[in-house]
This record gives structure tokens, sequence and C-alpha cells, in this order.
């Protein structure tokens, strides 16, 4: 059978198989009654059922008690076991064994823990990696890196060095303050705004609040594109415009630390987690970095690593090992790469690929490359990061391989990128 991997940050527990996604489960529970609800059903109901809520459980993983505690949820590690298992239960007929992803942020009795809850769970867990290195595994290039991640209730940067292996140096916490509290400030300004505009206030009432705060998590991930916000309430669509200053303000507290830690390090290259896509003003703060290249990760990023990495994750003892370190055979190996697609064929008409960013679009005579510096009028972009071509959607309606894109991914030769009925073939012309 295939190897799963189950990534735990909180904002989205990450299930893959063989380096596929399968789901993404949030850290929520909410109790109605006896019923115990989780992952994103829960964050879908965490503000129509607000009696008992609960997003903490895998932040603060222990056995402590917990202050509103019922006869069968003592403590978070309840709630945490409750999560797990169901996800397995989703995993568990596809794959015969499990990596598990872990946080900087995890010491030695929460990892243990972990593994207790899943032996209880009957999870044949096979390999424990260090999260953020399996994410920047198959990009990191450079000596010295960091890597910027973000979860609901935290903010880490951590540090690496590459020599003949890749691994951990430093990981920090820089900030207390995750997606969860973001989310809620970025809320207060889409309702301050409705409110001065019409008078209309989606907190007033459970199903509207419910509606912006599940709306809100994929808006802020376009925003870069989109700051007009649309909530369709029993059939009337509301809107207002957000000034992009307004969401940035949000972040003033975080962003000033974010800057000093990275340029505290001496270090010319840094990952940021996909988590933070769409962060409003947080690429041009940290621009003001000298000499920093930035680099922006897929959600695809861990788990194609993981399963690339998988013989290195897994001991061979049949122990298990917490991976913070891996080997400079396994890196060069997975750097081994197919063929770069250099053109675009549409049709008969081949477009050649740049070697740094290209901006295309289609146009009523097929494909056509925009001038380099703009991406005025683009449909979508793909930049040349050290060998691998990463496509960057612009419209909402683009395609991959006949399915929705993520805001960045991976391309290879053979991949079709289309809109409507046109389509283009990524190619080598040698």
């Amino acid at each position: 059978m295939a190897t799963a991997y189950i990534e735990i940050n909180d904002s989205g527990i990450i299930q893959a198989i063989d380096g596929g996604l399968i789901d993404t489960s949030p850290a929520f529970a909410v109790l109605d009654n006896d019923r115990l609800i989780l992952g994103q059903e829960a964050r879908e109901n965490a503000r129509l059922l607000p009696r008992w809520t609960n997003n903490r459980f895998w932040h603060q993983l222990s056995r402590d008690p917990i202050s509103n505690a019922t006869h069968n949820i003592r403590h978070h590690a309840d709630l945490a076991f409750a999560h797990l298992e169901s996800m397995w239960n989703g995993l568990s007929k596809r794959a015969d064994k499990v990596i598990i992803g872990v946080p900087d942020i995890y010491d030695q009795s929460q990892l243990g823990l972990l593994l207790g809850m899943a032996n209880e769970a009957k999870i044949p867990v096979a390999g424990l990696v260090n999260s953020a290195l399996v994410s920047v595994a198959r990009q990191a290039n450079q000596s010295s890196i960091l890597h910027l991640d973000i979860s609901l209730h935290r903010i880490t940067l951590t540090e690496f060095q590459l020599t003949n292996e890749l691994k951990i140096v430093n990981a920090v916490t820089l900030s207390e303050t995750g997606l969860f509290t973001l989310w809620d400030r970025w809320a207060n300004v889409v309702a301050q705004q409705f409110i001065h505009a019409s008078r209309f206030d989606p907190m007033h009432e459970a199903h509207s609040e419910q509606l912006l705060f599940d709306l809100l998590p994929k808006w802020i991930t376009r925003n870069n594109r989109n700051t007009t916000f649309n909530m369709d309430i029993s059939g009337v669509i509301r809107s207002i415009h957000i000034p992009e200053d307004q969401l940035i303000q949000v972040c003033q507290s975080i962003y000033p630390k974010i800057v000093q830690s990275v340029q505290s390090i001496d270090c010319s290259k840094l990952y940021i987690s996909h988590r933070f896509q769409g962060f409003p003003g947080l690429e041009a703060a940290l621009k003001t970095i000298p000499k920093l290249d930035i680099h922006r990760l897929t959600s695809t990023s861990s788990m194609e690593a993981v399963h690339h990495h998988h013989d290195d994750i897994i001991s061979k003892d049949g122990g298990i090992s917490h991976v913070t370190s891996l080997s400079l055979n396994a890196y060069t190996g997975l750097s081994t790469k197919k063929p770069i697609a250099t053109h675009l064929l549409y049709k008969h008409q081949a477009c050649a690929i740049g070697d740094s960013i290209s901006a295309f679009r289609f146009g009523d005579e097929g494909i056509q490359a925009i001038i380099e510096g703009t991406t005025e009028g683009a449909t979508f972009t793909i930049s040349n990061e050290a060998g691998a071509l990463r496509l960057n959607a612009i419209s909402n309606d683009l395609k991959l391989n006949g399915q929705s894109t993520e805001p960045s991914t991976i391309l290879s030769v053979g991949d079709q990128i289309s809109i409507g009925l046109q389509t283009t073939t990524l190619i080598v012309v040698s």
C-alpha cells in the first residue's frame, strides 16, 4: 500500500498520500450537547454553536486539565486524539503507514504524547519529521536559509544550514499572534466598513457572523487581486471595498518583529509558508531588508518532499526517530529533476518561457507573452526558480490539467494550462 503524511499545523492539518493532497482539517472542536464536531465542520459551526468551542488542543498539546472540561473531554490531549483518529479513519483504507510532520514548538514530552495517541488509535506511525525541514527540503540551495511559518496561535522562524546535510540550527517563536487573532481583527475591519457604508452589521446575527468568518480566510489569500468583500445574505449580495491600508494596520504589531528577526540573522534567502499567502503588506515589509531573496512555498511543498525523502525519514530498524536533518545524498537525489519546459505550445504556436518571470495571457491569436517587467492584463505568470518552473495564477478561472489551481504551483513538462476552451501545453524545445 501507500504512505500517508499528516502535518500538524492547527490552521489546517495536511493529509496526503504518496505526495498527493487528500484533505486539510483545521483544529477546531465544537461540543453540541453530546456530539463532538471536529475539523472543518467545527470551524463552520464555531459562531453558530458558541457554547463550547476549542481551537488550542494541538497548540497546547498536554494532559493538563482544561477549564471547560467535561466527563469525556478532560484535557487537550482528548480532543487531539479524537481529531487524529478521525483523520486516520479517512486515510486507513488507502495507506498502511504514516509519517507525521511536527512543528518546531513540540518538546520531547509532546512528541511522546503524540506517539502514544497514535498507538492508542492504532495508527502505524513509521516516522516523525520536522515540518519546517521538509517544507524547504526540495528548494534549499544556499548554505544558510530561513523558514517563516504561521499557525492559529503562533508565528515561527526556523534557521537552517546546508553543508553535507540540511539541518535545523535554531527555531524561535516570533509572536503569539497567529491566524485566529488576525482573522478576528480582519473580520472587525470588514464589519466596521459595512456598518459605515450601509449600517449592515454582519456581527449582529450568528448566521452572518459565521458566513463572514467562513469567507474571510480565502478572501485574505486573494486580497492582492481584489479588496472588495462580498456576502450573500439570503440571496442579497452585499459588497464593500476594504482599503488595503486598513488590512495592513491589523498586522502592524507583528511585521516589525518579523523584519527585525529576519534582519538579525546573517542569511540571504527566506522561504515563506503558503499559510501567509495574500497577507497584505508582508512582502513589501520584508523587501526593506537589503539583498534578501524571498521565496514563497506552495501548500504541496512539504508533502512532495516527504514522498521523495520517504526512505530517509523511516528508520531501517523499525524504530521511530524524530528527523531534524536530511543528508546531502537525499537532497541531491531530490534535486534531480525532469527536463524543464522551455515553451508553451498553443495549437502550432510555441511561446518561449523566460529565465526569470514571464507573464502570459490568452488572446484571440492564442497564447501571448507580455513585455517583461509588467503583469498588467496577464492571465498567469511563470517564474523560473533555480531550474523549477512555478505557475502563479492571476485569473481565478485558470485551470491546471483540468483542475482549479493553487495560488502557486510547480510545473512539469506536459502540464496543460487552460482558461475556458483555450489550452496551452508545456513543452521542451531543444
